[in-house]
């Protein structure tokens, strides 16, 4: 029990530790990406942390170790970048699932009360309610959800072309609700399907006119 509130804190830390924190999720047809951005200032770095069960805890021994994108399971790692300036570091996480692999997010099995992603025939279903635990101090956290696939229904604050986004902050983390229902197949599939067989059709066309055109000349002579 010791090591997995170490895992929520350590989470928590990279998800919620700046000014302005973003959880992105990115579906592209059955492909799932999870970034996780934030800002460590020079002020947080050098506190200790307190979760109300272990303190004296650095910040930097935590953003030094390995982050797991997996709950429960210790054998991938994020692939981190950070980028230092003299106010600042940016950490990035990210990681590609499979959509059969998402339901096993660290970040989402930690961070909320409950959590269902259920698979069906056709669609993705994303259903994350409740307490909202990664939140520390006064921060604001950004959950936006980015899809070329066709989205169904969604509760999004706002909505920016193909990106929906919730706000999670002080005034609701107790009680979140992010419902959203995408479907299986890009919208561009269909597109996609349409040109490939055109340029087909045209390349055979093509062949076919430079074959006629080479038996006419030749029956000339």
């Amino acid at each position: 029990m010791k090591l997995s509130k170490k895992f929520i804190l350590l989470i928590s830390l990279l998800i919620l530790s700046g000014c302005t924190s973003k959880y992105q999720l990115k579906i592209n047809g059955n492909k799932f990406e999870e970034t996780i951005t934030t800002f460590i200032y020079d002020g947080d770095r050098e506190a200790d942390l307190y979760d109300g069960i272990e303190s004296g805890n650095r910040i930097d021994a935590y953003i030094d170790r390995d982050v797991y994108p997996f709950f429960e399971n210790y054998d991938k790692v994020y692939k981190k970048k950070i980028l230092k300036t003299s106010d600042y570091e940016k950490v990035t996480l990210n990681y590609h699932y499979k959509d059969t692999e998402y339901k096993n997010s660290n970040a989402v099995n930690l961070c909320f009360e409950n959590r269902n992603f259920n698979i069906e025939k056709d669609y993705y279903d994303i259903n994350l309610t409740g307490y909202f635990y990664c939140l520390y101090n006064n921060e604001n956290l950004y959950i936006e959800i980015e899809t070329s696939n066709k989205v169904i229904k969604n509760n999004a604050d706002e909505k920016n072309g193909n990106k929906y986004i919730w706000h999670i902050n002080q005034t609701n983390y107790k009680d979140v609700d992010i419902k959203m229902q995408v479907n299986k197949k890009s919208k561009y599939s269909k597109l996609y399907a349409f040109l490939t067989i055109s340029i087909i059709i045209l390349v055979l066309v093509v062949i076919i006119l430079l074959a006629l055109k080479k038996v006419k000349k030749s029956n000339r002579f």
